[in-house]
């Protein structure tokens, strides 16, 4: 296959002693690359695309479809009683939020000008200790200001049980709130209670990219990716090996010297997530909300499961269930977790006595769980957990919740019968807002839940004039009707053109981009109507079925139609009715007639149709050209909804296959196991 001058190179190239393998000189002096002219082969290789180029080049078209798309972002909350979302009206018209965080009594937000506003909501008398950043113990009901970083671009906020940190687009880092823990890292210099926001120093030399606060401690990562953590030490959540609180940030060690790209404080532990998908964790572990525990299961005879709990992890620890997975954001609330992978798997653990899990039950799970059920073949973007609750996003537009309903957790209407039962558990995902909308933020503490939603108004594609025009051109060469008659073509070239622009359908009538080319198309086609619709009424059966200018709804009617008998005495008159529209319809549109149109017969039909079937009128049709260009809306719309549908039976059946293969797997490596230890034990 090879020729003698290749192996001799390739035998060179390979030789053991490299004093004698050729130089990068000696290859290009070799006869296999001097004697070629590769410049040829190129240009004979790129001959194509360069005709392709130039005549786009000469047309002066060009391929790229300019889109305007209006979005809208709204924030909704829920929980603490309010039963389903609400909407804070202040983050509306321009003032939209990026980033929100919830924490026990208090909300802040990061709003699209990169300021810093923060508000209360205490229940049962609850008072403020400086969380909201005001400069004073109020609690403000609605969200205000901080007017103490007027000017200072924000770009992250996390809140804590009773105090606030937020991150700069510097990297500076400022808290403010209760110093109690010392979780204000200025080694309680500040006294117990910080109104306003204090930078915290130790970060001057080594900016802050992302920050997280648990329920009395935070966890900072640095831009070098370096992990820091300080406050409250119980059950070793700071990762430093003990349970002595710590007042200034402390670097926590990773095994390995493994780069960290997420981080996650919780009730009472943290998560660090590693570039490659492996998940650390450290802190208690009481519930299995970090995951440790494992689950092994002895011979099939005997039915014995034995279940190894770890109680607390002091420094961050691999999590082994979850090594088979690759984890790209995880979420720790007080009880359970939940994990989202590389292909937008969830992954949930911990306590399931609410159904917070998600699996459909509320019995206890002792491992790690994938959530199926509604969420087969979803994509989730997005996960929060809370007390005994769970709130997820996915890649569709769809917003679920399920846990605890308590206190309107979920932001799901209470259902009568299930209060009457005292039954708080919905262990089965279920949507929440009715209309679909794209998650930016999520953050759910305690019971409650703040999120950030935006949906799209429309999205309009900008008509290319030129572009249009060279289209048809093109199409004209191909086909032998017209294509710019009052109804689309339907051909391939303008089927590919509407797959490339889908959104200007979505674009209102009266838009000005569309009106504009609307205008134009019907000027353009003013002068061929009614040929078109002449050679409609008079063509035959075939031209129906081929290249025409009819929706393919409508050529599919016709094809399927039944054809009824006419009485004699109504086929004369069917005859006279034929003539007379094709004169009404010469006389209306200023054209003259085409001799060398077919005519319709004597007896009332044309030579290819059925006989006793009265020919097609369209000018009822070219009257009413906007209720045909709204069907035709619809249908597309069908088509797109189709497309998507067979898109989603072919994952399933890529998903099915390889949980057959794993299935074969996981059996071959049991039979192997079991295999040796009937060898251990027969030795």
């Amino acid at each position: 296959m090879y020729s003698d001058g290749i192996r001799t190179l390739v035998k060179e190239l390979l030789s053991k002693v490299p004093a004698n393998r050729p130089s990068a000189k000696d290859l290009l002096k070799n006869p296999i690359f001097s004697d070629r002219d590769i410049s040829k082969e190129i240009n004979e290789i790129t001959s194509e695309a360069r005709k392709l180029r130039s005549v786009s080049s000469m047309s002066g078209v060009s391929d790229t479809v300019p889109v305007v798309t209006s979005t809208t972002s709204e924030v909704y909350y829920w929980g603490g009683g309010r039963l389903t979302p609400q909407m804070l009206e202040v983050f509306k018209d321009g003032n939209g939020a990026l980033k929100v965080s919830a924490g026990h009594s208090h909300f802040a937000a990061v709003t699209v000008e990169k300021e810093l506003m923060t508000w209360a909501n205490v229940q049962g008398g609850q008072s403020m200790v400086g969380q909201l950043g005001h400069g004073d113990m109020a609690c403000y009901s609605n969200p205000k200001k901080v007017e103490a970083l007027q000017g200072i671009p924000i770009k992250m906020v996390s809140c804590g049980e009773e105090f606030t940190a937020c991150v700069t687009e510097s990297g500076k880092l400022y808290a403010f709130g209760s110093d109690y823990y010392g979780c204000m890292g200025c080694d309680q210099e500040e006294g117990e209670e910080v109104l306003c926001p204090l930078e915290v120093s130790f970060f001057n030399s080594n900016p802050v990219d992302v920050v997280s606060c648990g329920e009395s401690h935070i966890v900072a990562l640095t831009k070098d990716r370096e992990v820091y953590s300080w406050g409250n030490g119980e059950f070793g959540r700071l990762g430093l090996g003990d349970e002595e609180d710590r007042y200034t940030p402390q670097k926590v060690e990773i095994q390995g010297k493994k780069t960290i790209c997420f981080i996650c404080a919780g009730t009472d532990g943290s998560f660090f997530v590693t570039k490659d998908g492996k998940t650390l964790a450290c802190g208690s572990n009481e519930y299995n909300q970090l995951g440790f525990n494992t689950l092994t299961a002895g011979l099939r005879k005997r039915q014995v499961k034995v279940c190894y709990d770890i109680p607390v992890k002091l420094t961050p620890a691999l999590v082994r269930p979850l090594t088979r997975y690759n984890i790209v954001s995880i979420s720790l609330g007080k009880t359970h977790s939940a994990a989202i992978t590389v292909t937008g798997k969830l992954i949930t653990f911990g306590d399931n006595k609410h159904g917070q899990l998600g699996v459909g039950d509320a019995k206890p799970r002792s491992g790690v769980c994938e959530v199926k059920g509604l969420l087969t073949g979803a994509h989730v973007v997005k996960a929060n957990c809370g007390e005994g609750f769970t709130v997820i996003a996915t890649k569709d537009n769809s917003i679920y919740s399920f846990g605890n309903s308590d206190s309107g957790r979920l932001g799901l209407t209470a259902d009568i019968t299930s209060l009457q039962k005292k039954k708080s558990a919905n262990p089965t995902p279920r949507p929440i807002f009715g209309a679909l909308h794209r998650v930016s933020d999520l953050s759910c503490t305690h019971w409650h839940t703040i999120i950030i939603v935006e949906k799209i108004l429309n999205s309009r594609t900008i008509k290319n004039a030129k572009l249009d025009s060279f289209r048809s051109s093109l199409n004209s060469t191909q086909t032998s009707q017209a294509d710019d008659s009052v109804f689309e073509s339907f051909d391939e070239g303008s089927k590919m053109s509407r797959e490339n622009s889908s959104d200007n359908l979505l674009g209102d009538e009266d838009d000005a981009f569309s009106e504009k080319d609307d205008i134009s198309q019907s000027s353009n086609s003013a002068g061929q109507e009614g040929s078109t619709m002449n050679s409609s009424t008079g063509g035959s059966q075939a031209d129906l079925a081929g290249d025409t200018s009819l929706p393919p709804w409508l050529v599919d009617e016709l094809e399927q139609a039944e054809y009824i008998p006419l009485p004699p005495s109504l086929q004369s008159q069917s005859s006279v009715s034929s003539q007379e529209s094709h004169s009404l319809t010469n006389s209306i549109s200023g054209s003259h007639p085409n001799p060398n149109q077919p005519h319709p017969s004597e007896n009332g039909t044309d030579g290819l149709l059925p006989p006793k079937v009265p020919p097609l009128c369209l000018e009822g049709l070219s009257s009413s050209g906007d209720s045909i260009r709204i069907q035709m809306k619809k249908d597309e719309e069908l088509h797109h909804l189709y497309d998507r549908i067979r898109q989603l039976e072919l994952e399933n059946k890529q998903l099915l296959l390889k949980l057959s293969d794993h299935d074969e797997k996981i059996s071959t490596l049991q039979a192997q196991v079991a295999s040796l230890l009937s060898k251990t034990k027969d030795s």
